[in-house]
């Protein structure tokens, strides 16, 4: 006899954070924006790599809604990700005035300064970012603080990649569990 669902071991850990409603903060834009259609679609055109199309309705679903973190962490991403770099940036700043903490927004937040040029920005940023679910990025983060802190190759776009990179690595990491 099948069960209806599959048998999975729970850790003290994994009750304590449903029961406290503490999510695990994602910092690649994997996570579902909702489950309207709407926000479906906006997830399957940021998988296709559309990300002129998604912004554009995240824009209108956020014109709706303007508390969507997701929607609003998701339209940063893919402003960034089409080159309007202080779009983006204007947006990660919202969400950081809203929750100083979001460890999304902070690391997005720190690569829009960077690519722009203002490294001494995004490594101050960046030392407020702190995310222990994604150890892979906060490495990577790490060594970039470090390397400016002591004057060592401080190239904005290598810092840039360097995080991106680690940011694709994490993301295979956390699909392979």
């Amino acid at each position: 006899m099948s069960l209806f669902f599959p048998k999975r071991a729970f850790s003290r850990r994994d009750i304590f954070r449903a029961l406290t409603g503490r999510l695990r903060q994602d910092a690649t834009p994997a996570f579902p924006t909702g489950i309207d259609p709407l926000s479906k679609a906006i997830d399957h055109l940021i998988n296709q790599g559309r990300y002129s199309e998604a912004s554009t309705r995240l824009q209108s679903l956020l014109a709706k809604s303007p508390d969507h973190v997701q929607a609003r962490r998701k339209l940063g991403y893919c402003l960034f990700q089409i080159g309007k770099v202080s779009e983006a940036e204007q947006t990660f700043a919202h969400i950081l005035t809203q929750t100083p903490h979001d460890s999304f927004a902070l690391l997005h937040q720190g690569l829009t300064l960077a690519k722009q040029d203002r490294i001494a920005e995004a490594v101050a940023v960046w030392r407020r970012y702190f995310n222990t679910d994604q150890p892979v990025i906060q490495r990577a983060v790490n060594l970039q603080i470090a390397l400016f802190e002591t004057g060592g190759p401080s190239d904005s776009e290598d810092m840039v990649n360097h995080i991106q990179k680690a940011i694709a690595e994490q993301q295979q990491s956390d699909q392979g569990q």
